[in-house]
């Protein structure tokens, strides 16, 4: 059984065990559910998941190479395009492993509980378990918010970009460590490039309906088609 979401929508969804997922924007999700196991596929882009412990039927999520499993928690779990692979957790805790067998940080599994996070690589032997004080903001987009609070340009379009098909590029490399604040809502794409412009210094130039470029505001050709 699939469960999906188009780009820019979430969706909630209860599972026939009770406990809920929130997909975020272009994500998929195959779940696989038996008397003796509670299994999800991560396809691809970003879950939330309130799970309903069941101690005889463990919960476990795959995202990639990677299996999270479930100690009575809530946690997100987001597999980028790239292929990385992070987890976060609000509530309670999970148990992270590698299907192939790999290490993580020099131990077979590792124990991640709320508050914290890791990311998972290539280079998994070197993931780190860390607090992380962000993870509320990161989880805004349950809401339907993107929040920033100084994290660099370059970020934050990467990040909006998952909400839209619009095409989205940085034309100064220079602007892609200029700090950026603010709460914006993930329905509102074209109000946050507005936004960006009208409050950090720079330019949106529309390159075509759906291909903008940023530039430093001192180059004011813009206009779209």
């Amino acid at each position: 059984l699939f469960r999906s979401t188009p780009v820019g929508a979430q969706k909630r969804v209860t599972l026939a065990d009770g406990s809920s997922v929130m997909l975020n924007t272009g994500s998929c999700l195959e779940v696989d559910f038996s008397p003796r196991r509670r299994d999800i596929r991560l396809v691809r882009g970003e879950a939330y998941f309130d799970v309903v412990h069941d101690k005889a039927r463990p919960f476990t999520v795959y995202a990639d190479s990677y299996v999270v499993r479930d100690i009575g928690t809530a946690f997100d779990v987001h597999l980028s395009r790239s292929g990385k692979v992070e987890v976060g957790v609000t509530k309670g805790s999970v148990q992270v492993s590698a299907a192939d067998g790999r290490r993580v940080s020099g131990q077979a599994s590792k124990i991640i509980v709320a508050g914290h996070n890791v990311v998972l690589e290539d280079s998994v032997e070197r993931a780190e378990v860390i607090v992380n004080p962000d993870l509320e903001r990161k989880l805004a987009w349950r809401q339907g918010e993107l929040i920033y609070s100084g994290q660099p340009l370059g970020e934050v379009l990467s990040d909006i970009g998952r909400y839209s098909d619009i095409t989205i590029e940085l034309a100064d490399p220079a602007l892609e460590k200029l700090p950026v604040g603010g709460a914006f809502r993930t329905d509102q794409i074209e109000a946050i490039f507005a936004a960006l412009e009208t409050n950090f210094g720079i330019q949106a130039q529309w390159l075509g309906p759906q291909h903008v470029r940023f530039t430093s505001a001192a180059d004011k050709t813009s206009g779209r088609d």
